[in-house]
């Protein structure tokens, strides 16, 4: 089972996770690129999306799933990916690394000089807590493009 949630304010006015889905997915060891692009695909239809959509997978130790988070969702070519919001989903669910994934509408997964300086202003805001980046994947029509199988990260 896979679970993605939002982040919403408490009575208290402090953020807090609430589940927003579940999905019924075979595994919940994502420890390749294909094998977290295969769960988007299927879960978020990603590769399908006509706007760029930001996804992070959160890990525990055990390199589990134990979160899903939409972080953003913009136009055709763009979107906007703040540190902050990924850092505060990487903390209050306990997460100990995490995966950043994102679609190209184009269907072309290559990334731009966009995607190399977000992907680094996230991996060195992160590395600074102590949790690390696994990967910033990004998914195409047929394809993806993964910083690590690459040695970006």
């Amino acid at each position: 089972m896979i679970n993605e949630y939002v982040m919403e304010l408490s009575d208290l006015k402090c953020p807090t996770l609430v589940l927003e889905n579940m999905y019924d997915y075979d595994s919940d060891h994502l420890d390749t690129a294909g094998k977290a692009v295969a769960m988007l695909r299927q879960c978020v239809r990603l590769d399908k999306r006509c706007e760029e959509h930001v996804y992070m997978i959160c890990f525990d130790t055990q390199k589990s799933v134990i979160a899903v988070f939409e972080i953003s969702h913009g136009t055709v070519a763009a979107t906007l990916c703040e540190r902050r919001e990924i850092l505060m989903r990487i903390l209050i669910c306990g997460a100990s690394s995490y995966t950043i994934v994102h679609n190209h509408p184009s269907g072309d997964p290559h990334p731009s000089q966009q995607d190399h300086a977000a992907c680094n202003l996230i991996k060195n805001a992160s590395d600074i807590i102590g949790i690390p980046m696994l990967d910033f994947i990004i998914i195409g029509r047929n394809s993806h493009y993964s910083f690590y199988e690459e040695s970006w990260i």
